[in-house]
This record gives structure tokens, sequence and C-alpha cells, in this order.
């Protein structure tokens, strides 16, 4: 998706808040995008915003769970996040990705 592909390039300039823009927006055009989500994510770990940056990971997951790239991502950033534990949908603590991954 072009806002996405955007969103990438404004990131490659180190412009974390304007790539985190153009992820919304791509983010708003299409919501199940996982792509984005996980674009959002990586903005928002580099601008230090840790929890919101899991949320992003989170949903990416939750849409496309196989996405490996997000999973590594994921993890990196909980190192960082006040969170103990994220939550799936069903209440569960989520601990390790699915082992069937792909890119």
């Amino acid at each position: 998706m072009a806002l996405s592909n955007l969103g990438v390039g404004i990131y490659e300039l180190k412009d974390y808040e304007g790539a985190a823009c153009a992820q919304r927006e791509a983010i708003a055009a299409k919501p199940d995008f996982a792509e984005a989500h996980s674009n959002l994510g990586n903005a928002l770990r580099a601008l230090r915003r840790f929890d919101e940056a899991t949320a992003a990971y989170m949903r990416a997951t939750e849409i496309n769970p196989n996405y490996r790239d997000t999973w590594a991502d994921f993890g990196t950033t909980l190192r960082h996040s006040k969170s103990t534990c994220v939550t799936g949908r069903a209440g569960s603590c989520l601990v390790c990705p699915s082992p069937t991954l792909t890119r």
C-alpha cells in the first residue's frame, strides 16, 4: 500500500513522527493491513514509545500471526515496555509466537 511505503521512506529519513503519521493513515485506509501496524510499531519504538509500539505489534500479529518480522520486533520492544505480560484476545499471556512463521 502506497501510504505504508511512504511511511517506510519517511522512517528511513529518521522522521519517526512523520513515519508514524503515515502508517496511521495507511491503517485508517485499510485497518487489516498487518504490515502497516508493524511499521507503526517500528516508528513508535524509535520514538521510545514502547507501550504504544507493543500495542501496534500486537495488532499486527492478531491480523497475521505468522508474520515473522513482527514477532521479532515485538519481542525486542517488550524488553523495553513497562508491561510484564501482553494478553491475547482470550486473555492468556502471550509467551511465544507460532512455530510456523513466515516473512
